[in-house]
């Protein structure tokens, strides 16, 4: 376990969320179970490919 790679893999994961977020909040769609999901795999996909 090393803390640089640590702090880096959560950048990552934040910077992604955040991009997902704002693309999402510019497009002025609702907030619905299916976007929580869809926010969630994304996470899951983003946090497997940084590992």
């Amino acid at each position: 376990f090393e803390w640089k790679m640590a702090v880096a893999a959560l950048a990552a994961v934040l910077h992604d969320l955040l991009v997902v977020a704002g693309v999402y909040s510019l497009s002025g769609l609702q907030v619905t179970p299916d976007t929580v999901v869809a926010v969630l795999t994304i996470l899951g996909y983003s946090l497997y490919d940084t590992v």
